[in-house]
């Protein structure tokens, strides 16, 4: 189904998404939206004795030297992966490209911005909200337009890690992949990945809030799927359309779990590695994919576990 973009706004979006949810649920079949809460409960409120806590494996910062051992802590390792900065080490462990790191540091006051380019990201090291992800283009913020002076930039950020859970996390700058013309952000590529393949890879245009599935032939999907944006013209593939998919396989399957959603972003040359997301947007999933995605999606994920575990994984 498509939504029409009059109906699919922030005031009608929760009553839709509740009831296609419900509309759904009707369905026999496993549903994505259960499965990703399901696996939020796994990786962020399991306290057993043998498992590490949340905080030993979100923020121990590990090398790309490190030994398997320390990356796989627990049966719940993935966790590490949110961190930022064990996820970009983790994929370059792989030789997936990610972008080049400017600075790294726990104090906003002491980022060198002289010594960054005219476009540059800076975010915090754990988090999942676009507020602490700030793109800047020559002196703006490239989501909203607005000037942001070098004193605005560590205001924000003082007053975001003045609170938990961000007070123990780190700062990164980093390349604004594919900003080459200054002019916008780039596309977010997000690759379903089940059982260690890319399924499905959803474009999203942040700056026309608009987004379109594919298969990996780059088959466009013919339905929204999801509802956080508009349903958005087929465009054609990224000249980097194949090796970002390889790279998201790979990733994916050094990942360990049926299920990931592995984030890249176009290069002039290469997919580049942007971040894992175990569960995406867990906490209002049940308002955001259509029946057809619930089911589709679902039953992959379904079948990607049913393989694990005949073949002794997860």
């Amino acid at each position: 189904m498509i939504v029409p973009a009059a109906l699919n706004n922030k005031f009608s979006r929760r009553l839709l998404g509740f009831l296609l949810y419900s509309l759904s649920s009707r369905s026999e079949t496993a549903l994505f939206a259960d499965l990703l809460l399901r696996r939020e409960a796994e990786l962020w409120r399991t306290s057993r004795p043998r498992f590490h806590s949340v905080e030993e494996c979100e923020n121990v910062l590990l090398s790309e030297t490190s030994d398997a051992a320390a990356w796989r802590c627990c049966p719940f390792w993935q966790r590490k992966l949110s961190n930022k900065l064990n996820s970009k080490r983790f994929a370059s462990r792989y030789g997936v490209t990610v972008a080049q790191t400017y600075w790294e540091g726990r104090d906003p006051e002491a980022m060198p911005f002289s010594s960054f380019p005219d476009a540059y990201v800076v975010k915090t090291s754990i988090g999942w909200c676009a507020r602490q992800v700030l793109p800047v283009i020559c002196g703006r913020n490239a989501f909203t337009g607005r000037e942001m002076s070098h004193v605005l930039i560590m205001n924000h950020f003082r007053q975001i890690m003045s609170h938990e859970p961000y007070s123990s996390a780190h700062l990164i700058v980093e390349e604004l992949v594919g900003s080459d013309s200054r002019e916008a952000i780039p596309k977010d590529y997000k690759c379903y990945c089940f059982g260690g393949k890319v399924r499905f890879i959803q474009v999203v245009n942040r700056l026309k809030r608009e987004q379109r599935w594919y298969e990996p032939n780059w088959h466009a999907v013919r339905d929204q799927m999801h509802l956080a944006f508009n349903y958005a013209p087929a465009e054609p593939a990224p000249a980097s359309l194949v090796e970002l998919i390889r790279c998201a396989d790979l990733l994916s399957t050094a990942y360990e779990y049926p299920f990931v959603r592995v984030d890249m972003y176009c290069g002039s040359r290469c997919g580049v590695f942007g971040e894992f997301t175990h569960a995406p947007c867990a906490g209002a999933t049940r308002n955001l994919y259509t029946p057809y995605a619930n089911r589709v999606l679902g039953g992959l994920w379904k079948a990607a576990l049913e393989a694990a575990t005949e073949g002794g994984g997860a």
